[in-house]
C-alpha cells in the first residue's frame, strides 16, 4: 500500500460507529465466538525480521485481536501511522466475527479461537503467506506512544 492509501485509512478512522442494522436479524445466533488467551510471538531477533530484508515490499506485521477492543479507532490510527512512518503493512489476525478494524480498511484474516496447535498452525500459515515479520497483540499497540 502507498502512503496515500494509508492516508485514506487515517482519514476514515473515527471513534464513532454506525448503527448496527443487522443486530435484530442475528439475535437468535447467540453470543459471539469465544475469546482465547494470546500466544507468544515468533522466535528470532525482531530487528532482523523487520528491517534486514532484501524484499523491496513493506514488512508485514500480524496484529492479533483476541477480544473486542474498547477503542479500535485509536489503535487503527496508531497502526496506520506506523504503517506510513515505518513502511509496515499490518494484517489483523482474529477469531472474532468482527474485529473492529474492518471499517477502516485493514486486511483482516480469521484464525481459530482457542489457543493451541490449530491456532498456531493457522498463524504460521498466514505468517508464511503474508511474510509476517512478527505477530503482536492489539492491546500492545495501544501502549505505543
Amino acid at each position: 500500500m502507498t502512503p496515500d492509501d494509508w492516508l485514506e485509512i487515517v482519514l476514515r478512522i473515527t471513534p464513532d460507529s454506525p448503527a448496527d442494522l443487522d443486530a435484530d436479524m442475528f439475535d437468535d445466533l447467540g453470543p459471539g465466538v469465544g475469546v482465547a488467551d494470546d500466544a507468544g510471538c515468533a522466535p528470532g531477533p525482531l530487528s532482523a525480521r523487520l528491517w534486514d530484508r532484501d524484499d523491496p515490499e513493506p514488512a508485514s506485521v500480524g496484529v492479533r485481536v483476541t477480544r473486542p477492543l474498547a477503542d479500535c479507532a485509536d489503535i487503527a490510527l496508531r497502526l496506520a501511522s506506523i504503517a506510513v512512518e515505518r513502511d509496515i503493512y499490518p494484517v489483523i489476525l482474529t477469531s472474532l466475527p468482527v474485529s473492529g478494524f474492518e471499517p477502516f480498511g485493514f486486511r483482516v484474516e480469521r484464525i481459530a479461537a482457542a489457543p493451541g496447535p490449530e491456532r498456531t498452525r493457522q498463524e504460521e500459515e498466514l505468517s508464511r503467506f503474508w511474510a509476517l515479520a512478527l505477530i503482536v497483540d492489539a492491546e500492545d499497540i495501544a501502549l505505543v506512544g
